[in-house]
């Protein structure tokens, strides 16, 4: 079964790349543009042969994309022939490409050919951009119709409001969500706050302990002392020859343990001086998601911020680890498809016994530290396969930005910025036939 694919129509100049681009920011999928495939670089919008010009695109992109991606695709359903005609693009260009839904961009024609103007140094006539653009909004709707997928059109004459862009494709892009699979292979989920300022953590903890918040959450309490070797390194001494300097610290965490809520998995909770961990146990069949967890942890960090106004948050971030260990028979593609890249990696000879890629990328103000892992280990004498995907997301230095917002602004950060983000890039590696194992095993949870 095949990923979205939702293809992008438009005549040239009413903006489609500028709105590609952040389709594929959301959604992370990948981004293919028609023009890019048939590698058009000449300034003239007119095309000698529509119809064998939209057969090589049909060919291109079956040559070009995958069935266990989704794709955002970038094309027209008009175009103007070598004698200045509008010819519609044939139904059957958009048959072969298998699409779930059409989104079509709009746009003033005076802004159009002053853009064209600009771009390409060429002047075009008012009355044929206009011609132009009908017959694309008609064979969009035509295409639609015949194909039974949703069509939505959207005007970028003033501005496009993604918010309500995103509303109407988010189903349709998102065949898996947060909420509609269950992953076995998920099994930590860390939620923590780093912060500085604060000389004595045990008048917080000793406050939230009497609060129903924790009572009706954790059974034990413990004091675990810990030492801690921090290492200060000089350039200077470095430089001739010297060590570094070592310095041991006493330090106590305080952990709550034991989640008492029924049907769900179990939880640690850890503070000390610096940090406040949330540590979960999803390898159960009780894991029903990580908004509960979440909520509490917010709650905490506002409880924090009304204890102690000198506090000075360094960092906040979500860590997700998925290990699968594959079993006689299985194999890497039964889990994680073309995109979990290190497996091409460990496939070449000689053989491995570990085998990693890490990758660091940003989202507006959010860091995301992504490590894939193939490594082999031994049970019971016998040698398999431990495959591991783990993502840490996170803000930091800027973090105190957050301190002005409420509870629930946090809240909608964690969530959309960081877990819906971490989600995505699983649902990208991911196969989909395993996916959609995934969504069996949720729709048997729910009963």
């Amino acid at each position: 079964m095949a990923r979205t694919k939702l293809f992008i129509g438009g005549i040239h100049g009413v903006g489609k790349g500028s709105f590609c681009n952040k389709l594929v920011e959301t959604y992370l999928c990948e981004y293919i543009s028609a023009s890019g495939l048939l590698k058009w670089n000449k300034k003239s919008k007119r095309v000698q042969d529509v119809n064998q010009n939209q057969k090589i695109l049909a060919e291109l992109l079956a040559k070009n994309t995958s069935e266990d991606s989704s794709y955002i695709i970038d094309g027209h359903f008009a175009l103007w022939d070598e004698n200045n005609h509008c010819k519609v693009v044939p139904l059957e260009t958009f048959t072969q490409l298998g699409l779930d839904g059409i989104v079509l961009i709009t746009c003033s024609a005076d802004i159009v050919r002053e853009r064209l103007s600009k771009r390409d140094r060429i002047s075009y006539d008012i009355n044929q951009i206009l011609d132009l653009q009908n017959s694309e909004i008609l064979q969009a709707e035509y295409v639609a119709r015949s194909l039974d997928i949703p069509l939505f059109i959207f005007d970028s004459t003033e501005f496009i409001d993604y918010k309500v862009v995103l509303t109407q494709i988010d189903r349709l892009m998102k065949k898996y969500t947060r909420d509609n699979i269950y992953s076995e292979m998920l099994k930590t989920v860390i939620i923590r706050l780093d912060f500085s300022g604060v000389i004595n953590i045990g008048p917080f903890v000793e406050k939230i302990k009497q609060s129903e918040k924790i009572k009706s959450k954790f059974d034990l309490f413990n004091e675990i002392a810990q030492r801690q070797i921090n290492v200060d390194f000089v350039p200077i001494d470095i430089e001739n020859g010297g060590l570094p300097i070592t310095k041991a610290q006493n330090n106590t965490v305080y952990r709550f343990s034991k989640w008492r809520p029924v049907n769900s998995s179990d939880a640690i909770l850890d503070i000390d001086n610096s940090s406040m961990t949330l540590s979960v146990d999803c390898g159960t069949n009780h894991y029903k998601g990580s908004t509960e967890y979440s909520a509490f942890m917010i709650e905490l960090i506002e409880e924090l911020q009304n204890h102690d106004q000198y506090i000075s948050f360094n960092r906040l971030g979500v860590r997700k680890i998925d290990i699968q260990v594959l079993n006689d028979g299985e194999q890497i593609n039964d889990y994680f498809n073309e995109k979990f890249t290190v497996s091409n990696s460990w496939g070449l000879c000689p053989p491995k016994d570990m085998a990693t890629l890490t990758e660091l990328l940003r989202i507006d103000d959010v860091r995301f530290n992504i490590i894939q892992r193939i490594e082999t280990l031994k049970i019971k004498e016998e040698k398999h396969l431990r495959l591991i995907f783990d993502v840490d997301s996170y803000i930091y230095n800027d973090v105190d930005a957050l301190r002005d917002k409420n509870c629930e602004q946090i809240g909608s950060y964690l969530k959309v910025k960081m877990q819906d983000k971490m989600f995505d890039m699983f649902v990208k590696v991911a196969s989909e036939s395993y996916l959609e194992s995934c969504k069996i095993a949720k729709e048997k949870t729910n009963g």
